[in-house]
């Protein structure tokens, strides 16, 4: 009873009930959902700055993981909740955080567009170069040139190694642009110096982007 109704007041911003509850010894850390959400993923995704603070102030753990392995920070990158990722990185939550599937705020907000997370992130340490799959490849430049967030690629161009681009055992950020049939950013990393053969491309079963475009066509 006590969680559902912990739960109602984060989702519905009743700061006056989390703190009468709070004061009467409710779990801050307690579960809220069946993935495993807490108060805090909850406040993260609500972008309640107010009960973010208090939740956090109250012993809240900034570092708490939901059955895929995601964090309060990882959900405010996921969903674009730019004061929320603020509050919590100047908690002092791990911005270079991975999930399960090893995917990283900064890969995550890249992918779904979010340039100010983007921004923020990176003004604030995110490894661009952390690969965000088991394989070693996917870096949040793949994210981008897949989904078609140029001003997004800009941002992680100058700071990725280029490592990935010509790597025989990477996946160039060409492939994909290509995948994604995102020819705008495909034109943005060849200006920018990436290779238009890159490497054989095991993962996608290709020897290079031209036959993937071919075959995509």
């Amino acid at each position: 009873m006590v969680i559902a109704l912990f739960r109602n007041a984060v989702e519905s911003g009743q700061i006056d009930v989390l703190k009468l509850l709070l004061q009467h010894g409710a779990n801050v850390n307690g579960f809220h959902s069946m993935c495993g959400w807490n108060s805090l993923h909850q406040a993260s995704f609500q972008g309640n700055a107010e009960i973010i603070k208090l939740l956090l102030k109250s012993g809240a753990d900034r570092e708490c993981q939901d059955d895929f392995g995601i964090t309060p920070l990882f959900v405010a990158a996921q969903y674009g909740k730019l004061e929320s990722l603020n509050i919590l990185m100047s908690s002092g939550a791990n911005i270079n955080c991975q999930a399960l599937d090893k995917a990283t705020p900064l890969f995550i907000a890249a992918q779904e567009g979010h340039i100010k997370c983007v921004e923020l992130l990176l003004s604030g340490g995110a490894d661009p170069d952390l690969y965000c799959n088991e394989d070693n490849w996917q870096l949040p430049i793949h994210a981008a040139a897949q989904m078609g967030h140029t001003k997004i690629l800009d941002l992680l161009i100058p700071l990725t190694n280029r490592a990935c681009d010509t790597g025989p055992d990477k996946v160039s950020p060409v492939y994909s642009a290509v995948f994604g049939g995102r020819e705008e950013c495909l034109e943005t990393l060849l200006q920018n110096g990436y290779s238009p053969d890159a490497q054989m491309c095991l993962v996608f079963g290709f020897s290079s982007p031209l036959c993937m475009a071919f075959q995509r066509e």
